[in-house]
């Protein structure tokens, strides 16, 4: 197992996974609740759709045992105490092991809350069937997922609560009868190093090291659903159409193809007429069927995998949704829902979907030369040179001359600066000119009012998300503003492991989100190889200009994944 870390048993929540299961507690053993999806019910042990349990502890008499230290992996966590070890883990298999060894007879029962429940927004009919040394729980409405809890201790199961006697060791094995061995391609923890490996001193080679494990920590395959990237724990443990598209950069510069296809295919499966949904749930049912910017951004992501993969020929499905994709924001316009889930969201046209419709059409503009029938067609009838062109005209449009800044909506001609962060993704994209870059971050300009002891803030409201932070980064980079990249480098190495070991969290200076959000660790990645390294696709091969005065010392990028082959990049 790939182990995180040594940590003091603090009541702070972890997630450990396997390709099919996941299992949320706390490092101190304490029995809680979290999440507000299913309220305080989003921890325990899942083969989503279906949660076996929701807390696991050692009753010594009437007394919780807690550990004196904890170690940490990816896919399993120990629980030390003066002469106790308690093991959770999964397996290849998916299977989670329960193990226990005491050094003593104590007189311990290991304690089990099995609380059977189905995934949030579906009807709850579960049950639990007791046999000898053998406990299942089965779905009424997931009839593919039936868990067995398998033990060859002594059990006692009453209202839910299964006791175990453990005398001086005791054994617990959990699985889905009905989890199949897939045979699809899939990228696991042994691919963390195998590609993209950063060297250097301090702390950014683990943290970068750490941000690719949280990918793979997050990547799950759901029964019905498929393989890829879900958006984070405890509250998001399925898929999300702009997660997995803001997390595509970081998924490619860590070599993780199988992953960002995957993510892609999935969106793709569960798509209508080229419009990208929103949220997947693990259920399979589409919560929201997707706004604007989800659409925009898709063939943007579609293009970036099969440029970093060459592999075009097997994703046609990827790039005909691309197409519909195209045809549908083409056909409906640039004015409605935006990322922003503001009160005003709608009203107008978001900055973030004209943003990502320019960075999907230059994208796909760099495939002019290629010999896809399929995409050659696409650029005939698109024509993106020309929509670049009228939609940067628009871009222009958002931009406040007077607050040094760029709008984030335009409604009825009127552009509206609401202070989101959304006023970065022209910088982001490389859309700004120079001379707009130089007025926003000056002492006065746009990026005062966004700049914060934790990061680039999402709103008026004071929150900072590494996301933000990470995009502004590859901004400044961009525009050889070292001062604010490095500025943006400090305040996301702050954030990591805030709210949980080894996690890069959704919010870095309140606990209210994610512990553990994918796309801030793929801002992460992408903020270390595009910004500080400055790889970037020239030509058709990964080439790097690297962020001027930096003061980082000697860096190396070893084994930066293009295709078949593997690339170094050195920082001086």
């Amino acid at each position: 197992m790939r182990i995180i870390g040594d940590y003091k048993p603090n009541h702070k929540p972890y997630t450990i996974s396997s390709m099919k299961a996941y299992f949320t507690g706390f490092l101190d053993l304490m029995p809680d609740s979290i999440g507000y999806h299913i309220p305080g019910n989003m921890n325990g042990l899942w083969f989503p759709p279906v949660r076996a349990l929701k807390n696991v502890y050692i009753l010594n008499g009437n007394e919780i045992v807690k550990p004196k230290r904890v170690i940490l992996y990816s896919s399993g966590i120990e629980f030390h105490n003066d002469d106790l070890l308690l093991k959770f883990w999964f397996d290849k298999n998916s299977i989670f092991r329960i193990k226990i060894n005491s050094m003593k007879n104590y007189n311990i029962e290991l304690i089990m809350e099995l609380m059977p429940l189905n995934t949030w927004f579906s009807i709850n009919d579960t049950r639990i069937l007791e046999k000898k040394h053998l406990i299942t729980i089965s779905s009424q409405m997931f009839t593919d997922t039936r868990i067995k809890i398998r033990t060859g201790n002594p059990f006692i199961l009453k209202d839910g609560i299964l006791k175990i006697d453990v005398k001086k060791s005791s054994e617990v094995e959990i699985y889905n009868y009905f989890n199949i061995n897939n045979k699809i391609p899939v990228n696991n923890y042994s691919d963390i190093n195998r590609f993209s490996v950063l060297k250097s001193e301090g702390n950014m080679p683990r943290n970068f090291t750490m941000a690719k494990e949280n990918l793979i920590r997050l990547s799950m395959i759901i029964p019905g659903i498929g393989y890829g990237l879900t958006a984070g724990q405890p509250d998001f443990p399925w898929y999300f159409g702009i997660d997995s598209m803001l997390s595509i950069n970081g998924m490619l510069y860590s070599g993780f193809f199988n992953l960002a296809r995957g993510s892609l295919n999935i969106l793709a499966r569960f798509s209508r007429s080229g419009k990208i949904p929103h949220e997947i749930l693990q259920s399979g049912k589409i919560y929201n069927d997707g706004d604007l910017e989800e659409t925009a951004l898709y063939p943007y992501a579609v293009f970036r995998y099969i440029k970093f993969s060459w592999n075009l020929k097997e994703n046609l499905h990827l790039i005909k949704t691309a197409g519909e994709s195209f045809n549908y924001i083409m056909e409906h316009g640039y004015s409605g829902r935006g990322i922003m889930e503001d009160p005003g969201a709608g009203s107008g046209i978001d900055i973030d979907t004209i943003t990502f419709t320019i960075m999907s059409l230059k994208e796909l503009m760099d495939f002019k030369n290629c010999d896809s029938e399929e995409i050659l067609n696409m650029i005939d009838v698109l024509n993106p040179g020309e929509k670049i062109d009228g939609l940067k005209k628009i871009i222009n449009n958002f931009w406040l001359n007077e607050k040094k800044t760029f709008a984030n909506r335009i409604i009825d001609n009127t552009p509206y600066d609401h202070g989101f962060w959304t006023s970065i993704l022209p910088f982001y994209s490389n859309l700004a000119t120079n001379n707009q870059y130089r007025m926003f971050a000056d002492y006065n300009g746009g990026l005062s009012s966004m700049k914060s002891d934790s990061g680039i803030m999402i709103d008026r409201s004071g929150n900072t998300m590494p996301l933000n932070t990470g995009m502004f980064l590859i901004a400044a980079a961009a525009y050889e503003d070292s001062e604010n990249a490095l500025y943006c480098l400090e305040k996301l190495n702050n954030s990591f492991e805030r709210f949980s070991p080894g996690s890069c969290p959704e919010i870095s200076n309140n606990s209210h989100g994610c512990f553990l959000q994918a796309w801030s660790g793929s801002l992460y990645i992408e903020s270390i190889a595009s910004g500080i390294f400055g790889i970037k696709i020239e030509n058709g091969k990964p080439v790097s200009s690297p962020l001027k005065n930096h003061g980082l010392g000697h860096a190396r990028l070893e084994k930066l994944r293009f295709g078949s082959v593997l690339y170094n990049f050195n920082l001086y």
